[in-house]
């Protein structure tokens, strides 16, 4: 339960920590008296917001102005062969280098460590989609924005 609580919110490089908590989802079967499965996971507390769309984009975090510094993040054949420690590496890297945002270009790295070190980092992630929308593209695209 987070109403009621103050809650240490995540931040992107350079504005603050990038503080994450301990997530738990259980699902209890009614009538049972413990969970038949439970995930657990480190979340950023955020909100990101934007506006002025048509003219000059604005975009804000935890309600103050945000200014994006970073680049592509291209699919490589490397990058094929990234695991956690190299995603860690990586981006730990573009926040050392005072940067806040990878754009995920055309959505190729999907593992769950590139998202976890981005966490981790502070890094902002522009997640771009695929533009033809088979049933494929479809299911990767919800369960991005899901996650």
């Amino acid at each position: 339960r987070l109403k009621d609580r103050e809650i240490a919110l995540w931040w992107p490089n350079g504005y603050g920590e990038p503080n994450l908590h301990k997530a738990t989802f259980s699902f209890i079967p009614d009538g049972a008296d413990e969970a038949m499965t439970s995930i657990e996971w480190l979340a950023g507390i955020r909100e990101f917001t934007y506006g002025d769309v048509m003219s000059a984009l604005k975009m804000f975090i935890n309600g103050r102005r945000f200014f994006p510094k970073g680049g592509n993040w291209g699919f490589s054949e490397y990058n094929l062969r990234y695991g956690a420690d190299e995603y860690d590496t990586a981006v730990r890297m573009h926040r050392d280098m005072n940067l806040n945002m990878i754009r995920n270009w055309v959505g190729q790295t999907g593992d769950e460590e590139f998202y976890e070190a981005c966490d981790k980092y502070g890094i902002v992630v522009w997640q771009d989609f695929w533009l033809g929308l088979d049933r494929t593209v479809r299911a990767v695209t919800a369960d991005t924005v899901v996650r």
